[in-house]
């Protein structure tokens, strides 16, 4: 899934908006490890690319991706 998400809404609190991206990610994970596994794989490994735009985001790992939504909203970006 390819999907940018923006930091800011108009006339909602930041902290909802956060609260949802976050929600949408735990979401979507859950959905696909539900699948069935190929036959080459063991697990499923995530990775998102999370950054102030999608040119400068850098690959996280699934257990690294909502500290590092965290830092880019108190660092204020959009």
């Amino acid at each position: 899934m390819k999907k940018t998400f923006p930091l800011t809404q108009e006339g909602l609190h930041p902290d909802r908006v956060i609260g949802a991206i976050k929600h949408f990610v735990r979401k979507y994970v859950q959905r696909e490890r539900r699948k069935r596994l190929p036959e080459a794989a063991d697990y499923w490994a995530f990775a998102c690319r999370v950054g102030p735009t999608p040119e400068t985001a850098e690959t996280k790992l699934l257990n690294a991706i909502n500290p590092a939504i965290d830092s880019l909203a108190q660092a204020g970006a959009s």
